[in-house]
């Protein structure tokens, strides 16, 4: 039997769970959620979850990609039956990736949200932000621990050992700054 999408707790209406399909007009707030849009928010949370990611990122970003309208943040919470936590925490993660971003909703002061629809730009900021800025960081503890080494050497008993350990790490840090641009331009990607 083929799995079915899950309508328990994690994919409700703002009245609990729903088998019906939503009969939102293009452009109108879903007041519940179809079968189809269920199964799209499956993909999206087991694809974060594999990217070791919460759940509930992989949900918002699903729930958001199949709306046909932005939705406000009580709105993603209610839709997808979870804490305003972790609505608040995966809205703003994603806002980092560049995942998703803010829109103007008319007559509505709410802050509204809809998907990045393009690869590209999803990929450059999961590489700026997961990749990149990592590496950056390392970069800068690095230096810091050489230059501890070195003042401290003598106080330390395994110090050649260590150096030997810290080579190898600068390496590695080296080959993974020289692969980046490599797969920003094999990725399509832009370089920021």
């Amino acid at each position: 039997m083929p799995d079915e999408p899950d309508s328990g707790p994690g994919l409700a209406g703002p009245d609990g769970p729903s088998e019906e399909p939503s009969s939102a007009e293009p452009g109108s707030v879903p007041t519940s959620l179809s079968d189809v849009q269920k199964a799209i928010i499956e993909v999206f949370s087991g694809a974060a979850v594999q990217f070791g990611l919460p759940k509930s990122i992989g949900q918002i970003y699903g729930l958001l990609y199949s709306s046909p309208a932005p939705l406000a943040f009580r709105e993603i919470a209610a839709l997808l039956d979870i804490s305003a936590g972790s609505a608040s925490q995966g809205i703003r993660l994603l806002r980092d990736l560049g995942a998703i971003h803010p829109v103007k909703v008319a007559d509505d002061r709410r802050e509204h949200f809809a998907p990045e629809l393009s690869l590209r730009r999803l990929l450059g900021g999961v590489l700026k932000t997961r990749v990149q800025a990592p590496l950056d960081s390392g970069a800068v503890k690095l230096h810091a621990i050489a230059a501890r080494l070195e003042r401290d050497s003598a106080n330390e008993p395994d110090a050649e050992f260590l150096r030997g350990r810290l080579e190898s790490i600068k390496t590695w840090h080296r080959k993974a700054s020289l692969m980046l641009p490599l797969l920003r331009t094999f990725l399509g990607t832009p370089d920021a």
